[in-house]
C-alpha cells in the first residue's frame, strides 16, 4: 500500500505539477493573449483616436464648407435677385429706348413733314412776291398811265375851252367823266395796294 500510496502521491503530484503547468501554460497563453490584445487596443485605440482627431478636422472642414455653402447660397440669392432686378432694369431701359426710338422716328418724320411745307411755302412765298413785284410795277405803270390822262385831261380841257370859247357845260361834263374815271382808277390802285 505504501507503494500505492506513493504512486497516488506521485500522481497526483503530477497532476499538480501538470495542472500548474498548465495554468502557467494557460496563463501566460492568456497573458501574451492580453498582450497582444491590449497592443491591438492600444492601437485601435490610437487608431480611433487618430480618426477621431481627422474626424474633427474633417467637420471643421464640413463646417467651414457648409458656413461657405449657406454664403454661397445667399449670394447666389442675393445675386439672383440683383440679375431679376437688373434683368427688369435693362427691359425698361430697352423698351424705353424702342419708345424713344420710335419718337426720334416720328420727329424726323415730322421734321422731314416740317421742312418739305417750309419749302413749298418758301416757293408760295417767292411766288407772292414775284406777283406782287408784278403788281407794284402794274400799278406803278397804272399811276403812270393815271397821271398821263390827268395831264391829258388838263390838256383836252384846256383845248376844249380854248376851241370852244365859252361852253363851260360840255367841258365840265367831260371834265366830270375823266375826273370818274379818274377815281376809278384810285380805287383800283388803292384795290391793288391794299392786296400787297
Amino acid at each position: 500500500m505504501s507503494f500505492m500510496k506513493s504512486n497516488v502521491n506521485v500522481v497526483l503530484l503530477g497532476l499538480v505539477i501538470l495542472s500548474m503547468a498548465g495554468i502557467v501554460v494557460i496563463t501566460v497563453y492568456y497573458q501574451e493573449t492580453f498582450d497582444q490584445l491590449y497592443d491591438e487596443y492600444e492601437t485601435k485605440l490610437r487608431e480611433l483616436n487618430q480618426t477621431m482627431i481627422e474626424l474633427d478636422v474633417h467637420m471643421k472642414q464640413l463646417n467651414t464648407t457648409q458656413f461657405e455653402l449657406e454664403i454661397r447660397s445667399e449670394r447666389e440669392e442675393e445675386l439672383s435677385g440683383k440679375y431679376t432686378d437688373v434683368k427688369e432694369k435693362k427691359d425698361d431701359i430697352a423698351e424705353e429706348l424702342n419708345d424713344t426710338a420710335a419718337e426720334l422716328k416720328q420727329t424726323k418724320d415730322d421734321y422731314i413733314r416740317t421742312h418739305n411745307q417750309l419749302r413749298i411755302t418758301e416757293k408760295d412765298l417767292e411766288d407772292t412776291k414775284d406777283a406782287l413785284e408784278d403788281a407794284m410795277r402794274k400799278l406803278n405803270n397804272y399811276e403812270n398811265a393815271v397821271a398821263s390822262l390827268d395831264d391829258n385831261a388838263e390838256d383836252v380841257r384846256t383845248t376844249i375851252n380854248i376851241w370852244l370859247g365859252d361852253p363851260e357845260d360840255v367841258c365840265y361834263e367831260l371834265a366830270d367823266d375823266i375826273d370818274e374815271d379818274f377815281d376809278d382808277l384810285e380805287e383800283d390802285i388803292s384795290a391793288l395796294k391794299d392786296i400787297s
